[in-house]
Parts: structure tokens; C-alpha cells; sequence
């Protein structure tokens, strides 16, 4: 991560694993959540959170193996989860209160690739939130 100071960039930190493609990065309240990107390998990173001034990272355990390259999401205030959407098309959520891991997919899933978090938030909420 970098700041700009009198247009020249600054490294303020190095998160774990950063050399990767993809991944998502967010912002809830004094906290940044950042990974899920592909390793030069193809093997897919982990997911770190930061709240001290992005110094320190933790990983976030429990990642579900099923879980593929993630590229995009999007946050949900109200449930406290993040939607994602990995490289298989398959729709997962993580929650922030209970640290859980969801699939989303259901027997009725259509395989959503190449959908980026406008179209998570707006397909998502259609799909599975109308029926809660």
C-alpha cells in the first residue's frame, strides 16, 4: 500500500502475499480487508485484515478449499458480510459477526463469470435477499 506525497508514492506497508492478480480490497469502519488474488502459481492468496494504520496484517482463517480466485465484491452493511464472486462464477459470503464462510449457490445457480460487484450486489439481492 502507498501513499502520494507531493506526487511522488510512498510504501506505507506490504501486505502478506501481495505479489498476486486480482483480489478485492475494503473498507469497513477502521478496518481493511485485502486478498483472494492469484498467486504467479495460480494458487489463490489468502484474506488479511489490518486495523493499525496498515502496518500489521492477520490472516482471516477458514477459507473455504472450494473458494476460487476472487476479483470482485461487494459489502453489505446491514448483514455485516461481504458478496463475492470467485473465477468458478460461484457467489460466496463472508460475515464479519460470525467469521462464517457461506456458499451462495444453489441447485437452481447459474454460472455467473466475468460479473464484476455492481452486478453481484444488484443479482444477489434479486436472487437470495427476496426471499428471506
Amino acid at each position: 500500500l502507498s501513499t502520494q506525497n507531493s506526487g511522488e508514492w510512498t510504501t506505507i506497508a506490504k501486505v502478506n502475499e501481495a505479489n498476486q492478480r486480482g483480489g478485492v480490497a475494503f473498507v469497513v469502519e477502521d478496518k481493511v480487508y485485502a486478498g483472494l488474488g492469484e498467486k504467479s502459481n495460480g494458487i489463490r492468496n489468502g484474506f488479511y485484515v489490518s486495523s493499525d494504520s496498515l502496518t500489521k496484517w492477520e490472516l482471516i482463517p477458514s477459507i473455504p478449499a472450494q473458494l476460487g480466485v476472487i476479483s470482485s465484491g461487494v459489502y453489505d452493511e446491514q448483514k455485516k458480510s461481504f458478496f463475492m464472486i470467485d473465477n468458478d462464477g460461484k457467489i460466496w459470503e463472508y460475515n464479519l459477526t460470525t467469521e462464517q464462510w457461506t456458499s451462495r449457490v444453489t441447485d437452481s445457480y447459474e454460472k455467473l463469470s466475468h460479473v464484476h460487484a455492481g452486478w453481484i450486489d444488484l443479482y444477489f439481492r434479486a436472487r437470495y435477499l427476496s426471499k428471506e
